[in-house]
């Protein structure tokens, strides 16, 4: 199964929708109170910003799996960038790791419009101990943006956000949310496990939306909801030894359970977040 949405391209006609959604970000994340090396409302200045975001987190990363030899699938644009995600957080493909048979791991990308950051999870559940790490990336592309305003640049959104250990390639940035050392992540295990995140199946499965209406005399047409932006939800797994993948677009627009429930996951895991 490949992930099948197509990726951001970033474009000058992109700009405006980047901007709209630095303010809408702006909105919503806590007021700092200013210090004598920056003159916005945020807490560093943007240099000050990378190089905060650049330190590490006062605890560790889970370590990846051990990766074993072999191809792995190949996948669409937008799945590459899931891979990339990974590569630049050092995780090797679920599919070509080597994972206990008692031992379940979960990986999810919320995102893939046009607001940033968006979000990767990693849950690693064993037996009845669960332990995990949340990501946010962006395009480096877009870091420019509130260097020479009121809107604040992605680096200083991230340091505000407690996000560190930067890593990044020529045009997508990454970092790990510094979450406490006792962060519930048995209480992520239970919601996921509640929802069916699981064993959920792939979006193809459903039916296509739509509903049929007569257009003319004899002339049926189907009419298709159409989203200029949106959210996805792109999932890759292991449980009980099988590799899964599914993915959804625009889950809220659908009234299946299987949609509902992907959208549920899917606004949890931006919580998670915030």
């Amino acid at each position: 199964m490949k992930f099948r949405r197509r990726p951001l391209k970033l474009s000058s006609a992109d700009s405006s929708w980047i901007a709209l959604g630095l303010i809408v970000a702006s909105l919503v994340l806590p007021t700092a109170c200013a210090t004598g090396t920056t003159d916005s409302k945020w807490t560093y200045s943007h240099s000050a910003a990378r190089a905060f975001i650049a330190s590490e987190c006062p605890n560790p990363a889970l370590p990846s799996p051990r990766r074993v030899r072999g191809p792995v699938r190949e996948l669409d644009a937008t799945g590459e960038t899931f891979r990339r995600v990974e590569r630049l957080r050092g995780l090797s493909p679920l599919e070509r790791s080597r994972i206990a048979s008692e031992t379940r791991e979960y990986r999810a990308a919320v995102g893939f419009g046009l607001l940033y950051p968006q979000i990767f999870l990693r849950l690693v559940v064993d037996g009845e101990e669960a332990s995990g790490d949340l990501f946010a990336w962006w395009p480096v592309g877009i870091d420019k943006h509130g260097e020479r305003g009121k809107l604040p640049s992605m680096p200083q959104m991230m340091a505000e956000r407690d996000c560190r250990e930067v890593s990044k390639d020529s045009d997508l940035a990454t970092c790990r949310y510094c979450l406490p050392d006792d962060f519930d992540w048995r209480s992520v295990s239970a919601f996921l496990d509640e929802e069916g995140a699981w064993t959920l199946p792939d979006e193809s499965v459903l039916p296509r939306p739509g509903t049929t209406v007569t257009v003319a005399e004899g002339v049926e047409a189907e009419l298709v909801t159409f989203t200029t932006d949106g959210v996805s939800l792109e999932v890759e797994l292991v449980s009980d030894g099988s590799i899964r993948f599914y993915s959804y677009g625009n889950p809220d627009v659908r009234t299946e359970p299987e949609a509902m429930t992907a959208d549920s996951i899917l606004r949890f895991i931006q919580e998670l977040a915030k």
